[in-house]
């Protein structure tokens, strides 16, 4: 399975990443979408798509997403949530935890879980290039790879 994982596009949503949603098996975006068009875009282009809130999601279109999920894909346990160093940060027995906020990317270890923040495919820091990542799944096991977009 192909997971693209997104966060902080802020509003903004190149060529790039809409060409990676309509390749994709499944799709996770880590919070500050930005706004409802571009909320209703990425759901257009991926009809599989889990979003949580982050902390620019403050608008009425955005009061239904969790702040936090978890859930399983392909046999592995994932926990999203835009701001992983929020006092409700609650992984339990996540395999994967993402996380957005930063807009860098960075992969990890948080106890048994590998942590992924995918950067920010918009407006990154740290003279980074834009990014996203791509999880591929088989079975339980997984593989994450950064894509500049």
């Amino acid at each position: 399975m192909k997971i693209v994982v997104l966060s902080d596009t802020h509003g903004i949503i190149k060529d790039s990443v809409k060409e990676l949603l309509l390749s994709a098996d499944y799709a996770i975006h880590a919070g500050d979408i930005g706004s409802f068009t571009v909320y209703r875009q990425l759901k257009s282009y991926q009809e599989h798509f889990c979003f949580v809130r982050g902390n620019c999601d403050r608008a009425s279109w955005a009061n239904e997403l969790p702040e936090q999920i978890s859930f399983h894909l392909d046999g592995i346990l994932f926990y999203v949530i835009h701001n992983c160093t929020c006092s409700s940060f609650r992984p339990e027995n996540a395999q994967i935890i993402i996380s957005g906020h930063t807009h860098r990317y960075a992969v990890g270890k948080y106890k048994q879980a590998t942590t992924l923040n995918p950067g920010s495919c918009s407006e990154p820091r740290g003279g980074e290039p834009a990014s996203c990542a791509i999880i591929t799944t088989s079975e339980g096991s997984f593989k994450i790879k950064k894509s500049f977009v």
